[in-house]
């Protein structure tokens, strides 16, 4: 593991997946570290991309950058990879809605949708930011979903419906830029970068009520980083187990 950078998890099987920048690599291990593979590699592009999971066909979905600009899948072992699409512009986050089989993901300029193997492409929101911009499907309740994306560029999470409709601003956090997130227990918890990075979190029931509980990384006099192990790179809550991700380290579960 060099330098992992988006997280998902299958409570089915008690398995972490990752993706890694430095060796453009996909890999799972047990949530208690007894069992770890690499399943796909020489994923060219990797280093900014996501990847989220499918557990009705147990699908893998992640997204590739820079000159390699696609959409693909793999089964969760690693076969079985299809090329989705190619009509995307420098893609970053990435979300699939189980119940209506649908695919999401954030690019530079929008949010686009997808059906799961691909096709019916259609843009359902803008959005100026561009690098870091995480995208989460929240399932509010039956027929009521919406999609949540960040902004890098204006430090502000946005969210919008799945046909288009009721594109607002959920919150902005001014201090820093709000890189990635997600909900758990009708609360967003999100990582913040730039200056001083931390974990925050925003009950859904009261958006201005925004805060940042710890600080992670701290910038010295000079500008650099004093603490480098506390780059947070992404965020996953499962039962109220928290798994983080730093940039130099391994996975850490708290």
């Amino acid at each position: 593991m060099e330098n992992p950078h988006s997280i998902a998890y299958d409570p089915e099987d008690r398995m972490v997946y990752w993706a890694d920048r430095t060796s453009e690599t996909i890999s799972r291990a047990t949530i208690d570290g007894t069992f770890l593979e690499n399943i796909l590699g020489n994923l060219t592009g990797l280093s900014s991309g996501e990847l989220t999971l499918e557990f009705q066909e147990r699908k893998i979905y992640w997204a590739t950058y820079f000159d390699y600009c696609r959409i693909e899948r793999a089964n969760f072992d690693g076969s079985d990879r299809e090329l989705l699409t190619e009509d995307t512009y420098y893609p970053l986050g990435i979300a699939v809605d189980r119940v209506n089989r649908k695919l999401f993901w954030k690019e530079q300029y929008f949010v686009k949708s997808s059906d799961l193997n691909g096709e019916n492409k259609i843009i359902i929101a803008e959005s100026n930011g561009t690098a870091a911009s995480c995208i989460f499907y929240y399932q509010r309740g039956i027929g009521d979903s919406v999609i949540l994306f960040t902004d890098y560029k204006y430090n502000m999470v946005q969210s919008v419906r799945p046909d288009g409709s009721d594109q607002r601003e959920v919150f902005r956090w001014p201090a820093s830029r709000v890189m990635h997130i997600t909900v758990y227990d009708s609360t967003i918890y999100f990582t913040t970068n730039k200056g001083a990075g931390g974990l925050g979190e925003v009950p859904l029931s009261n958006v201005t009520a925004v805060r940042v509980g710890e600080t992670f990384r701290v910038r010295g006099i000079d500008g650099y980083r004093t603490d480098v192990t506390g780059d947070i790179k992404d965020i996953h809550v499962y039962n109220m187990t928290m798994v983080t991700q730093p940039s130099s380290q391994g996975l850490t579960v708290g």
